[in-house]
């Protein structure tokens, strides 16, 4: 019955299939003058493949035939078959392993995964459209469907490399029609918690946590030895259902407090599997749901479960992959991921802004973060930058304790605002960090050594800056030059006032730095 409609979409999908951005259409040649929702499930859904291409062709043939009102004939038992279709359709059109590029591959892998990506893209967005069109013709009157039918509609609202913004939008709509069961915990913990997610990660969970998802007690056990067949056969959720992070994503993103305190431990052992991978895309994705999902997790439950320290040594490894041993790219995407994350878990754990524990997590990220970080990546600029500006979301949580960081601050700034080969952006983040340094550690700016410091600092990035004829970068410096005359004059009005005249006098063009 379909033997020409076959051969019509496989020309079409042979001349478009792989193209990027190629638009395909459904096909209007070849098709039968009638057919039923039996036979389209009989002849398109009831057959074994499992190629790609093969489930494209069928998916071309069968919203054409859905589309087609004229075409296809009602019978008596069709909602059995329509649900059998979308059965079908949801378990068919989920991405494999083939949308996934393993590091260190050969071009010729690296063109597999591009002409996979763009195939999966196809069928999920004429997969989401079959599952819409038979939706509409299903006339059980039923509020909700099957969880199943609504998995691959979560997988394709992700931002993914193999999702299109078609099919994104389509995925999003489905789901939108749907609200009230997918918000519920039957769908999100008992289904893709439970059901899904749970067994995909049993056997990658790190030693750091149970299998409750509660901290582990230290063990005496020697590290196991890397394989990598073990790697592939334990991390089914890396290399066979590769979207099981987005499902994970998700599932964070939809619940509410309420829920993650009810059922927690579902989320640990993910996570932190997550974080604990050697991709640095998923580290980075890893990174990412951490700081969505500490908001909803309460202080009381961090204290009571003892995982607010197994979030904090999970984290911190990364921000030590750094230049040369990291590659800068991978670099510039882990720093901020994981510094962000700190500053979630930080919030998180401690309520107090004088919190003496607050206070020393704070410290931790300066002295094992952020100034290592700094001394090991001096040359690269880009790093630094990141730095700069982890810097001053640091301070701005440490107000005045950030007094003690102060000379070792000071050094770090004074070096880039004086190298005239800072980049202009590295100079302006850099400016606005000096600026939250002033306001949060002022009772110690006015001291003989730092008042220097700055006042060298200000004095050589003013005089580069002039240079640059960059109007917004010199108003800045203004802003902070000033700020910093104001505050030291509270403490020592005639020694501030005694070293800007001079300088003045020095070099009249600097008189606009310091005052109005």
């Amino acid at each position: 019955m379909f033997s020409p409609a076959r051969k019509a979409a496989q020309a079409v999908t042979l001349h478009k299939a792989l193209e990027h951005h190629a638009n395909l259409e459904p096909i209007k040649i070849g098709l039968p003058s009638h057919c039923s929702v039996e036979d389209l499930y009989r002849e398109l859904a009831n057959t074994h493949t499992a190629k790609n291409l093969d489930v494209l062709e069928h998916l071309l043939i069968l919203c054409a035939c859905l589309q087609d009102s004229a075409r296809l004939s009602r019978e008596k038992g069709d909602n059995t078959y329509i649900q059998k279709l979308s059965i079908w359709i949801s378990q068919a059109i989920l991405p494999d392993s083939g949308v996934i590029a393993q590091s260190d591959i050969a071009s010729e892998q690296a063109a597999a995964v591009a002409e996979a990506i763009e195939i999966a893209k196809h069928i999920g967005c004429y997969g989401l459209k079959s599952l819409e069109l038979l939706e509409a013709l299903d006339a059980s009157g039923a509020s909700t469907v099957s969880p199943q039918i609504l998995l691959p509609c979560v997988v394709y609202s992700s931002r993914d490399t193999w999702v299109s913004p078609e099919t994104r939008k389509l995925a999003r709509s489905r789901l939108a029609n749907h609200e009230e069961q997918i918000s519920s915990r039957e769908f999100i913990v008992d289904f893709l918690l439970q059901t899904f997610i749970r067994p995909l990660f049993s056997k990658s969970r790190p030693a750091t946590v149970t299998s409750a998802g509660r901290k582990a007690m230290p063990s005496s056990e020697p590290p196991k030895r890397f394989a990598v067949d073990a790697e592939k056969n334990n991390k089914p959720w890396k290399y066979e259902q590769v979207y099981a992070v987005a499902l994970l994503e998700w599932a964070i993103e939809k619940s509410t407090e309420d829920l993650i305190a009810q059922s927690w431990n579902l989320f640990i052992p993910p996570i932190l599997t997550l974080l604990d991978d050697g991709s640095t895309s998923i580290r980075v994705r890893g990174l990412a749901l951490l700081t969505t999902f500490l908001p909803k997790f309460s202080a009381k439950l961090l204290q009571q479960t003892g995982l607010g320290p197994v979030f904090e040594d999970a984290i911190h490894p990364t921000l030590l992959f750094l230049p040369s041993l990291t590659p800068i790219e991978e670099s510039l995407q882990l720093l901020p991921a994981a510094y962000t994350a700190l500053a979630a878990l930080c919030d998180a754990r401690f309520a107090a802004t004088g919190d003496s524990e607050r206070v020393k997590f704070l410290d931790k990220i300066v002295r094992h973060g952020i100034l290592p970080g700094y001394l090991h990546s001096s040359e690269s600029l880009a790093i630094i930058q990141v730095l700069v500006h982890e810097l001053s979301n640091v301070v701005s949580r440490l107000g005045v304790y950030s007094v003690k960081h102060l000379k070792d601050i000071l050094s770090v700034l004074s070096a880039i605002l004086e190298n005239p080969f800072s980049t202009l952006d590295l100079l302006r983040t850099s400016i606005k960090t000096l600026e939250i340094i002033i306001l949060n550690s002022w009772p110690r700016i006015g001291e003989s050594a730092h008042r220097l410091v700055i006042l060298k600092s200000l004095v050589i990035c003013w005089t580069n800056v002039k240079s640059t004829k960059d109007i917004i970068l010199s108003s800045e410096l203004v802003k902070v030059g000033r700020l910093f005359v104001r505050v030291v004059t509270k403490e020592d009005e005639a020694g501030i006032k005694g070293q800007v005249e001079l300088l003045a006098k020095a070099d009249s063009s600097l008189q606009p730095l310091f005052y109005s």
